[in-house]
């Protein structure tokens, strides 16, 4: 089915309304996307509260091409994504953008806040920009992003709204006023010392992180570096599977990153859940995207990385169930990357069974499910005896089975699954 969208712009000085059209193929629309678009405020906010959906995914329209067979890391898909929140902005539906904003805030960048500003600067929708940059979503975002990162958008914004709404200098009144209010506290965490917050996360004392986090009025916690203990921050892992040694500086560590390399566990469940901190920024390996708003993505999954490698396995389940939409299709194959080259089977196990796992290897076309079934097999042979019984299982069971029918020619596995489906 092919929907046609029309976007009322300001008709203010014109003879007639302006008005531009959008068209769209259904095809691969779920029940958000259309809940979203039909302005069915009631359907938006049953499918979020009743239903454990993944917060990210949930409004994008599916399926996600991911390049299962390329080597680069460096993708980050965007089309099509956020797309049920920008329905909304289309029809200027307030009620569903402002709760779509709240509801996913902690996993937001900073490229799904300018999206969502250039479709309201493009339909002249100038109180939904009003409510945008007021949020305290918008402003905790704001202050997550690395400072170059925060200043290059700050530029494309004026760069922006002088050129779709030169003669409209309110708009560009409120982005001053917003920029500077964010710089403002921005300054302030940056230069509060931060001694105290990291001595009481070495020492795992939860009460004394709530209460520095209360007496300096914290927000988010990437900006706080600044420590002057005696205790070394800085960190060094290797990566299962390519073997790499990475390290995190202790000038680029911040609490929460120090609280995952500790092990202390009740402390993060107080970023995370409590203060409800920036997830995309915050999860990132610490200093990695100080210079670009885009890393690889195995970095970008830095915290089940760490985890797995440390043996931190209690640690490992909690940042992979709790925080789960943080973790996109695109990290999939990193993450059973790791987990798999880590050999450890009860891992295995727990990854592959893993009810969100399942989620999110369905959010792959089917192709690309075969694609990444053929890359376990012939990337993991050393492991396919704890793989073959896991792949045999729901939902990998009928890409597996017809990956080894289009590719006789693999002789060897085909004669090694054989017995499967004879």
């Amino acid at each position: 089915m092919e929907l046609e969208i029309p976007l009322e712009l300001s008709s203010e000085g014109l003879v007639e309304p302006k008005v531009l059209k959008k068209q769209y193929l259904t095809n691969h629309w779920h029940p958000i996307n259309f809940a979203c678009f039909m302005e069915d405020f009631e359907f938006v906010q049953l499918f979020f509260e009743q239903l454990n959906v993944h917060l990210s995914h949930a409004l994008d329209v599916n399926p996600v091409k991911v390049e299962i067979d390329q080597d680069s890391n460096e993708i980050y898909p965007n089309k099509n994504r956020m797309l049920g929140l920008i329905f909304a902005v289309w029809t200027r539906n307030s009620e569903i953008v402002e709760y779509l904003w709240r509801k996913t805030g902690q996993y937001l960048s900073g490229w799904n806040f300018f999206q969502v500003f250039k479709q309201l600067l493009e339909i002249e929708h100038l109180e939904g920009i009003r409510k945008l940059l007021q949020s305290g979503v918008t402003f905790r975002l704001f202050l997550a992003m690395p400072a170059k990162n925060r200043a290059a958008l700050f530029r494309n914004l004026r760069t922006f709204c002088e050129m779709k709404l030169p003669d409209v200098e309110e708009v560009q009144s409120w982005v001053e006023d917003f920029r500077v209010r964010v710089l403002e506290e921005a300054d302030r965490l940056a230069a509060l010392d931060a001694t105290e917050l990291f001595d009481a996360i070495l020492k795992g004392d939860a009460q004394q992180v709530v209460n520095f986090v209360k007496q300096h009025r914290v927000e988010e916690v990437t900006l706080l570096t600044r420590y002057h203990g005696q205790a070394d921050l800085s960190m060094s892992y290797t990566s299962s599977h390519d073997r790499k040694l990475q390290t995190i500086r202790a000038e680029t560590m911040h609490p929460l990153a120090l609280a995952i390399c500790f092990d202390r566990l009740p402390i993060l469940r107080f970023f995370v859940e409590n203060l409800k901190v920036n997830l995309f920024y915050s999860l990132a390996k610490p200093g990695i995207l100080d210079y670009s708003d885009t890393c690889d993505q195995r970095l970008q999954c830095f915290p089940l990385i760490f985890t797995v490698n440390a043996e931190k396995f209690e640690t490992f389940q909690y940042l992979f169930e709790v925080p789960f939409s943080a973790w996109r299709v695109e990290h999939l194959r990193n993450l059973l990357d790791e987990v798999v080259d880590s050999g450890n089977p009860t891992l295995m196990q727990y990854l592959f069974k893993h009810p969100r796992t399942h989620v999110l290897f369905n959010y792959l076309a089917y192709l690309d499910k075969q694609l990444l079934i053929g890359y376990l097999l012939l990337g993991k042979e050393q492991h396919l005896h704890h793989l073959e019984p896991l792949l045999l299982e729901k939902p990998y069971r009928t890409p597996y089975v017809f990956y080894l029918l289009a590719n006789p020619e693999e002789s060897s596995l085909s004669v090694r699954f054989k017995p499967h489906f004879v």
